[in-house]
C-alpha cells in the first residue's frame, strides 16, 4: 500500500501522512516507510488519529511510556484498542510527530464529507480526515507541520462504507 502511494505521488514526497491508529501495526509500517527514506529533501510528518474514547497511543506518547488504558464504545470499532503493540511502540514513540484523538461526531462529519466527495469510507477510514480537520483548527499544530496550499497531505483510509449508529452531535 505504501509503495502504491509513492507510485501515485510520482516521486513527490508527502509533507504529512495521516493514519488512523488502533494497536499501531499499520502506523508502525507508515513510520518505518516514510522516516527511513535516505534520499529525502525533508521528512514526512506522521499524524496519528485515534478515538477520543480509546487513545492509547496518544496517552502513551504524553506519558513517554506504553500504557494500557480503559476504553469505551466508539463508532470507530476497529480503532478501539486499549494497548499499543509492544513491537510497534518503540517505532511510534520515536517516529510519530503528532497524535490526536477525535470524537465520534467529528468522524461522522468526516464520513459525510468524504461521501459528498465520492469516497465511501467508514468511521475508521474517515478518522484520518477528522484528525486533519482537528489539526487544521489548531494553529500551533499547523505551524508545526508547516502546511500551506502547496503541501501534499496523504490521508490513509482503513475502512470502506458500513452501517453504524449515528452519534448525537456534540457542541
Amino acid at each position: 500500500m505504501l509503495l502504491e502511494i509513492d507510485e501515485q505521488l510520482r516521486g513527490v514526497e508527502p509533507n504529512v501522512i495521516v493514519i488512523p491508529c488502533g494497536v499501531g501495526s499499520l502506523a508502525q509500517a507508515v513510520v518505518t516507510h516514510y522516516k527511513n527514506k535516505t534520499n529525502r529533501s525533508s521528512p514526512t510528518a506522521v499524524l496519528t488519529v485515534e478515538p477520543r474514547t480509546a487513545g492509547s497511543l496518544h496517552e502513551s506518547l504524553k506519558a513517554g511510556t506504553s500504557l494500557s488504558i480503559s476504553t469505551s464504545s466508539t463508532i470507530m470499532t476497529g480503532l478501539e484498542c486499549g494497548t499499543i503493540s509492544t513491537a510497534a511502540w518503540p517505532v511510534l514513540k520515536e517516529g510519530v510527530d503528532v497524535s490526536v484523538t477525535v470524537s465520534d461526531s467529528e468522524v461522522h462529519e468526516a464520513v459525510l464529507e468524504l461521501e459528498r466527495a465520492g469516497v465511501g469510507a467508514g468511521p475508521c477510514g474517515a478518522a484520518a480526515l477528522a484528525g486533519l480537520r482537528f489539526v487544521a483548527s489548531v494553529d500551533s499544530k499547523l505551524l508545526h507541520f508547516g502546511l500551506d496550499e502547496e503541501s501534499v497531505v496523504v490521508l490513509i483510509c482503513t475502512e470502506g462504507e458500513r452501517e453504524y449508529a449515528v452519534p448525537v452531535r456534540e457542541d
